[in-house]
């Protein structure tokens, strides 16, 4: 199976980037970045190598850098 890499590109001289999205499904994918998921409206499935966790609305959830997952 392939797992697609997304790379991360930042703003000069700040090394974060924010961004919001309206998701049905994000294919597995990884990063060298931790990824901060926080649940604007409705919920939000995030699974985690096999890990599975649902998130309702105002919860935040921490992917760890190259850790494989998708939402």
């Amino acid at each position: 199976m392939r797992y697609d890499y997304e790379q991360i590109d930042y703003q000069v001289d700040l090394p974060i980037n924010i961004f919001t999205h309206t998701l049905e499904r994000f294919p597995y994918h990884w990063h060298e970045d931790i990824e901060i998921l926080f649940v604007l409206k409705g919920a939000l499935e995030v699974r985690v190598s096999r890990d599975s966790y649902k998130l309702e609305e105002g919860e935040m959830f921490l992917v760890n850098s190259n850790e494989l997952h998708f939402n």
